[in-house]
């Protein structure tokens, strides 16, 4: 009996050894497995986004764009740029005066363009308004002057006295992407310096503002409470970029940055109908503007003076035409594509060799000239094709 007992302790003498022993093996087994997974960092999530390289072009603008890194991992750059972008961005509270009292008033968004006191807004935030009072993130409030308004483009230029302002650079436009994000900066129903986060929806959008004689669901001017003004723009806005980043009132003339820190558009109006359809002006567009608002005072747009419609195969069959591509001339008024010799029902296949699909892609382009400048279109004319060279007029509104 006592033999079976030794026994009995000896086993489980033995079994309490092995148990360490594994439990040893165990922990240094977990701690390595620890220390891999540590250094090695395996996921099951994608891997971060690859660091963005360093700006090395400066925007043919007269400030300097904001400094980044190339260090700095992609899902760093957002607060990193928001914060130095702010600091150029504008609170503008405005005020309608009549017989010396105020009888309306709104507030929007706006950002400094350069260094001794130019900014740029939207027009409907600051048309019609007897006094301006612009409010830097820093606190200090000063009084703004209108430079000069473009109804079409919704671009105003305005002024304060002050030196050594911290500015944005207005980027290229054209090179934005669909997809690219995008950070809008504004003062939305008085939520001072609030900073979204979105995508690029769309580019080379035709928008149609609502004219005065319209009452949207969402005030147009876009600040908050509701002013009425003279907007009677019919003309379509081209070149307008879609975006989903959440604007509201009061993200009207803030600017609309990617992530180089360069200013891609400027928000002025959102879809009341739906969600995430905010829409901003081109900063090419609003580069243009500003640049003959500061220059002359004033902005004019060239115009091909032509009536169109898109082509498609109703159309073609409708009107007995060889293609069912380009842009159909409907009418042609008096002008310079009269005398240039542009018909009713030619078709336009291209202008200065760029092939024209859509509408807004003709305008666009005639936008981007100057009154003067000489284009030459490529027409279908009853299947047979010839250059037209037209001197653009100025658009009339």
């Amino acid at each position: 009996m006592e033999d079976f007992k030794d026994k009995r302790r000896s086993n489980s003498f033995v079994a309490v050894i092995v148990a360490l022993i594994i439990f040893v093996i165990g922990g240094f087994a977990g701690g390595a497995f620890s220390t891999y997974w540590l250094v090695s960092k395996p996921s099951f999530l994608p891997e971060p986004p690859i660091n963005l390289e360093a700006q090395t072009q400066t925007p043919s603008t007269s400030s300097a764009p904001i400094s980044i890194s190339s260090n700095i991992e992609t899902y760093e750059l957002i607060p990193i740029i928001a914060e130095k972008a702010s600091n150029a961005v504008v609170k503008i509270d405005i005020s309608k005066v009549s017989y010396g009292r105020i009888v309306s008033s709104g507030f929007g968004s706006g950002f400094i363009v350069s260094e001794d006191g130019y900014i740029l807004t939207n027009n409907h935030v600051v048309e019609g308004a007897n006094t301006i009072k612009v409010t830097l993130k820093n606190g200090k409030k000063y009084d703004g002057k209108v430079v000069g308004t473009d109804s079409l483009s919704d671009i105003a230029v305005i002024t304060i006295n002050a030196k050594k302002l911290p500015t944005l650079t207005l980027g290229d436009s054209d090179k934005a992407r669909v997809g690219e994000t995008v950070i809008a900066i504004g003062n939305p129903l008085g939520y001072d310096y609030t900073v979204t986060v979105g995508v690029i929806s769309g580019i080379q959008r035709e928008i149609t503002p609502p004219s005065s004689s319209e009452t949207p669901e969402l005030p147009f001017p876009f600040f908050f409470p509701y002013l009425e003004t003279e907007q009677t723009a019919t003309t379509p806005m081209v070149g307008v970029i879609q975006t989903d980043a959440p604007i509201n009132p009061g993200n009207s003339g803030g600017p609309l940055i990617n992530l180089k820190g360069e200013v891609v558009g400027i928000n002025f109006m959102i879809e009341s109908d739906a969600q995430g359809l905010g829409f901003a002006v081109s900063s090419n567009v609003a580069k243009k503007v500003m640049n003959e608002i500061i220059e002359y005072g004033t902005v004019s747009w060239p115009s091909l003076g032509v009536v169109i419609t898109e082509n498609n195969e109703a159309v073609a069959n409708e009107l007995n035409l060889k293609t069912d591509k380009g842009i159909v001339v409907v009418e042609v008024p008096e002008g310079s594509a009269r005398k240039a010799g542009i018909k009713k029902n030619d078709v336009i296949i291209s202008v200065d060799g760029k092939e024209i699909v859509k509408s807004e892609d003709l305008i666009a382009y005639i936008r981007s000239k100057k009154v003067g400048d000489i284009v030459t279109l490529t027409i279908d004319r009853s299947g047979k094709k010839m250059d037209v060279k037209v001197q653009l007029g100025e658009l009339k509104r």
